[in-house]
């Protein structure tokens, strides 16, 4: 790693190990600012530049160069670990962002024994020197106390310092010794909390991350103290401008570049700048400050000014304390007389909450803009108490009013101090009098303008209907920030009355909807620009446009914003097409603001007839009752299906008013369902079905059916209907598949309800392989659970699972960023463009998760694919892997998504993302857009017929062939470690030479045998501790969680088979390991590295997957194996391992799972319609029987 060398302006050296670590350490660490030597310029980007300010400087690199060597030498502490040393006084900040994801650090100090957070650092009471107890740190702050758990801390109080908690290079946890939870600062600085983990700024709310910035003791400090405190104004000096009470720090060495202190009023503030003071004395409205030699601590004086001498002089917002959103105000009237003000939401754009207060702080008449000079504020009575009316009245005979200063600013009558003006009842409520205070009495002062700016919006083109938001712009007025929410309606023209002089500011910032593309900010017409910076306003300021163009390249619509009606949520997506050729798209809509089962839900949806183009009105399809502790309570969750031959349409759904999680077998999550006959427009009364549901699993204490999409078979119909699946989430026991031949009004579990599926899986989906073989995938964090289920008897839906798979912990397996959210899967026929070839694509959505500073867990929904030719699977590995990246939606917030294939032959996309927790997009997808134009969907009307079933053959003995040529020199009838048995190639040659459609999963079977067969060693893995796991080995069950227990030598779930060992004692190495019973690689991954442990003890290893993360491990509180940072012999970590014997001996005693789907083939004729797709109990038509006859039923 190279070394490279950050110096400080006094001349300091800093020996940092390696690139990145300087990128990240001067950046975080030592953060140099003002040094006459030179500026370093620090990009996230870019590694560094270091630029030279003069020359000579340049004289001394060689000097530094060999201070540099003799720094490296004598450095015993590396960046990577350094810690606070007793003795030394730090600037403690936290490393954060600010509320626009900005990077932005928070220096914690004490104000007057409180601990509070500043973006600028100061004098003594910024500084903390650092003390320890033990291996414990204590922080003492200068101006006195320690630094506590959240607070300032009379006593001494203890932290625990672990550098490898860390998140960020350069930084350290705080971990409070008492409280037993790290100390965590919330985004943009405004809060303390605590975890009992740590934080990532980036990532999450909070940071845990906290820099130790050495304090110059040699420096000085300018500290701006402001009377009253809560005034403010823009301070300069020394080329730095800060708003608000602050600090100027000079550096040793650092000379004055820019000697006056100046002040600039905020002109919407309602404190007026009076000067600068020391002391008791004068020093004017600036002060030259040329040196520094010691700390200066200088105040700046306002005057509260709100009062003006004749109406129309000054106007002033006067807003809600406990609330700035809420401002005083009143409600429309064509006459305002005798009307009363209320708390009302702040807009800048109404004159009718403008007041004048003319007078002064004596007494004042309070009159409002939109009601003129002929009307003030009064009093209903003179018997001022609780409750006392006002209104605005003749403004000869309405009351004078004067300002108490208790608590804040109370609005009084004169000569009364103990009521004011009360919201009474919070926002929307009318002002009457209450007890001064109170913090309903409690009012904030804001100089607006008899001049009033136009806001507006421009958009070009036409967008589509349903997407009126059009996204958000931050606007700044002088000390005050706003973000716009951007819409349609906004073409109109909005009017902000504001102060003479405040500085404007505009720039995109904040959710932008898709749809639109920003251009740019016009001012008066003028030419577009990006942003508009300190743009003073005045009277020649008359409007300012933001101007957007339709995105014509984008053909996303937001069916259902959130939030919608009232303020409450949509979420939850489902679609189907309908056999009208129509789509029909439906979701939650949440009037309880949570989840299904916690209040009143309703189903409702919109169908669109031109594939997506246009939109109906939103209906209802199923409605709650809303009452508390109701069956019919809401309804939710919806899952849907559209029958392929009779166009009747299936919703399964939950209802009822117990949550999923809290429920239990006599009081669950509740199941119903509902028909459409008419193609989606009305629908059946929800039929509770919660009895017929919980009764397939007895021991179930919740469950429900995976929202989005019911799987409809393609090729197994018994009766009047094709097979239906669908997945259930249940607790306990993860993921069971439901099936049903009439259409949802009966239903039975897939293979038994004694194992589930999934054991782990959370939230499922069903989809069917071109063989009528069932997919379950199932969520689960930055990955999959996938499953597949083989048919010995497709009429009565015999067979068995092969086997779960985790998609992430599997070489080459679908993996994203760590999220844990359900998605869909969906199964289509392409064409490959470049050759006209016919291949089989899955498709899998599902969150990516972070991928840009800000992004949530759930963020940034994605498409995968996965190409394929195999009719069928007989590894569910083989669905695990392969998964191509197609499409990414990029949004900080992004969870659950669905998909249909619309009539025009597109997938009808339908997801979830923010903002608001969640609007519902629509987005139509080729797949020539998915696949960067590689596939297209296939079409029979254009492609012609493909026979799939030959097709499917071909590819199998192709398949079969190679690995004959393969093996052909590589078995024997007694085979040697690495070679095959010769009577298991025998029966692949058999199976090859004998193979026709209807035997084509034999074929597939005796290569995945055959494959399976190389004979190798057989040990037991044995766990090492000497109290709770020597005599215990591990064991495979096929739950896809791994377990020990006593060691059995004879029990076939602890036999492991380990390729590439060629003796029967193990050594270090890497190596293939196989369960012989379950036919599952250890925990699923691709090998295992086996190593000594540390100490090397004879007989002990340690053993990773795929040689990275912590070892495996036995956990001690329970039988299940783990990973744990151990390397020690002895330990839960510490393994040996005994030989059972060959695998070849041994496997031809154990059935496998593809020997026991083989054994239960049924001898019964096996029907295919004339496309090659397996028909169970085949009805009226012309069908083929595994003679190869044709048959007319």
């Amino acid at each position: 790693m190279a070394l490279s060398v950050a110096f400080s302006g006094n001349g300091q050296i800093f020996c940092i190990q390696g690139r990145k670590f300087l990128l990240n350490y001067l950046q975080h660490v030592l953060r140099i600012e003002g040094k006459t030597n030179f500026i370093i310029y620090i990009c996230r980007k870019n590694l560094y530049n270091l630029t030279i300010k003069t020359k000579f400087f340049m004289k001394k690199i060689f000097t530094t160069m060999m201070l540099l060597l003799v720094g490296c030498i004598f450095s015993s502490v590396w960046a990577a670990d350094i810690l606070p040393e007793v003795g030394k006084t730090y600037y403690i900040k936290s490393d954060n962002v600010n509320a626009n994801r900005v990077d932005e650090d928070y220096y914690l100090y004490n104000d007057n024994g409180t601990l509070r957070l500043s973006v600028t650092k100061g004098g003594d009471n910024y500084q903390w020197t650092c003390e320890k107890n033990g291996e414990n740190y204590r922080f003492k702050n200068k101006a006195g106390k320690y630094l506590g758990h959240k607070v300032m801390s009379d006593a001494a109080y203890d932290f625990k310092i672990d550098p490898t908690k860390k998140v960020n290079e350069g930084c350290l946890p705080l971990y409070s010794v008492a409280a037993s939870r790290y100390l965590l600062v919330k985004n943009g600085g405004g809060a303390f909390d605590q975890a009992d983990k740590t934080y990532d700024k980036v990532s999450s709310g909070f940071s845990s991350d906290y820099i130790f910035e050495v304090v110059d003791e040699n420096a000085k400090s300018l500290t701006i103290q402001t009377e009253p405190a809560g005034a403010q104004a823009t301070f300069s000096w020394n080329g730095k401008s800060y708003t608000g009470a602050c600090s100027f720090a000079l550096g040793s060495g650092e000379t004055i570049k820019e000697a006056t202190l100046t002040a600039e009023d905020d002109p919407a503030s309602p404190y007026e700048f009076v000067g600068f003071y020391e002391g008791e004395q004068a020093l004017g409205k600036t002060v030259e400050i040329a040196s520094l030699t010691e700390n200066r601590t200088i105040t700046a004086k306002f005057e509260f000014n709100v009062y003006s001498a004749t109406y129309g002089e000054k106007w002033i917002r006067i807003t809600w304390n406990s609330n700035a959103s809420y401002a005083m105000g009143l409600p429309e009237s064509e006459s305002y007389a005798d009307v009363a003000p209320k708390t009302i939401t702040s807009d800048l754009g109404t004159e009718s909450q403008l007041w004048c207060l003319v007078g002064n702080a004596d007494g004042f008449k309070l009159y409002n803009k939109a009601a003129g000079e002929t009307l003030a504020l009064a009093t209903a009575s003179t018997n001022y108490g609780d409750g006392t009316a006002t209104f605005m009245k003749a403004a000869a005979t309405a009351t004078t009013w004067h300002l108490v200063n208790k608590n804040g600013w109370n609005i009084s009558p004169v000569g009364n101090t103990a009521w004011g003006l009360n919201s009474y009842g919070g926002a929307g409520q009318v002002l009457k009098l209450y007890g001064n205070g109170d913090q309903g009495n409690i009012w904030n002062f804001q100089k607006a303008g008899e001049n009033a700016l136009t806001f507006q919006v421009v958009v070009n083109g036409t967008p589509k209907a349903l997407n009126t938001n059009i996204g958000q712009l931050k606007m700044e007025l002088g000390s005050v920030s706003n973000l716009i929410n951007v819409n349609l309606s906004q073409t109109e023209g909005q009017k902000f009355y504001l102060a003479d002089n405040v500085k404007l500011n505009f720039m995109l910032s904040g959710t932008q909807y898709r749809g639109y593309k920003f251009k740019g900010f016009q001012v008066n017409g003028g030419e577009l620009q990006d942003t508009i910076k300190n743009l003073p306003f005045d009277a020649s300021l008359k409007n300012i446009t933001a101007v957007y163009d339709v995105d014509t390249e984008d053909p996303s619509q937001y069916l259902f914003y959130s939030p919608g009606y009232q303020g409450h949520p949509y979420r939850i997506p489902a679609i189907t097409t309908t056999k009208d050729n129509k789509v029909l798209a439906i979701s939650d809509f949440r009037w309880c603001n949570n989840d299904i089962g916690f209040g009143h839900v309703d189903i409702v949806g919109r169908i669109s007839d031109d594939n997506g183009a246009t939109w109906s009105d939103q209906f209802n399809i199923a409605v709650g009752s809303g009452v508390s502790g109701a069956k019919d309570c809401g309804y939710g969750d919806a899952a849907v299906v559209t029958d392929s031959e009779t166009g009747k349409i299936l919703i399964m759904c939950c209802t009822g008013n117990q949550f999923y999680s809290y429920g239990n077998r006599e009081n669950p999550l509740r199941s119903a369902r509902l028909y459409s006959e008419d193609n989606g427009k009305t629908w059946s009364k929800p039929e509770d079905i919660t009895e017929q549901m919980y009764a397939l699993l007895p021991n179930s204490q919740g469950q429900f059916i995976g929202a989005g999409k019911i799987c409809q078979s393609r090729v197994t119909k018994v009766g009047e209907y094709y097979r239906l699946y669908a997945a259930l989430c249940t607790r306990p026991g993860g993921n069971y598949v439901i099936y049903s031949d009439d259409f949802g009004k009966t239903w039975a579990v897939l293979g038994g309800n004694a194992t589930s599926c999934a054991p782990s899986g959370d939230e499922p989906k069903c989809e069917e392989l071109p063989d009528g073989s069932v997919v379950l995938s199932s969520r689960k964090y930055s990955g999959r659970y996938f499953n597949i289920y083989k048919y010995t008897n497709a009429a009565t839906a015999a067979g068995k699972w092969l086997g779960v798979v985790s998609s992430n912990d599997v070489e080459g397996g679908l993996a994203f960023n760590s999220n844990s959210t359900n998605g869909e899967i969906q199964l289509v026929k392409v064409i490959k463009k470049d050759d006209e070839s016919f291949h089989y694509m899955m498709i899998q959505s599902v969150p990516y998760g972070q991928i840009n500073s800000g992004d949530e867990a759930r963020s940034n929904v994605c498409i995968f694919y996965k190409i394929f030719d195999a009719y069928s699977m007989n590894e569910t590995k083989a669905l695990a892997t392969g998964w191509t990246r197609g499409m990414l939606f990029e949004n900080a917030k992004g969870a659950y998504s669905t998909m249909c294939i619309q009539p025009d032959k597109k997938l009808g996309f339908f997801y979830e993302e923010g903002p608001n927790n969640y609007c519902m997009v629509y987005r139509p997808i080729s797949i020539e857009e998915l696949t960067g134009d590689a596939y297209t969907m296939y079409d029979p009307a254009i492609h012609g017929e493909i026979d799939e079933a030959e097709r499917a053959l071909e590819i199998a003995k192709a398949e079969a062939q190679a690995v004959l040529d393969e093996l052909a020199d590589k078995h024997a009838t007694t085979p040697a470690y690495g070679e095959y048995p010769t009577s298991v190639y025998n029966d692949l040659q058999a199976a090859y030479d004998e193979a026709t459609i209807e035997t084509i999963d034999e074929l597939g079977n005796a290569v995945i045998k055959l494959k399976n067969s190389c004979n190798w060693p057989v040990f037991t893995i044995n766990n090492m501790h000497p109290t709770y796991g020597v005599g215990m080995s591990i064991y495979d069950n096929n739950t896809g969680t791994l377990y020990f227990k006593k060691t059995d030598l004879k029990d076939k779930q602890m036999w492991w088979k380990f390729a590439d060992v060629t003796s029967k004692t193990m050594a270090n190495g890497d190596y293939v390991v196989t369960n012989v019973s379950s036919g599952k690689t250890f925990w699923g991954a691709d090998h295992l590295n086996v190593a000594s442990t540390n100490p090397a003890t004879e007989g002990q290893f340690i053993i990773k997957t795929n040689g990275t993360g912590d070892p495996v491990h036995a956990q001690q509180n329970g039988s299940v194996v783990v990973r744990w940072n151990d390397y020690k012999p002895n330990t839960g970590s510490a393994w040996s391992f005994t030989y059972v014997g060959d695998s070849y001996e041994l496997e031809a005693e154990t059935p496998t799972a593809i020997d026991q789907i083989e054994s239960d083939k049924s001898e019964d004729k096996i029907y295919y319609d004339l496309q090659g797709r397996r028909v169970a109990l085949p009805s009226k038509g012309v069908y083929i029987t595994k003679s190869g006859k044709k048959v007319l039923f």
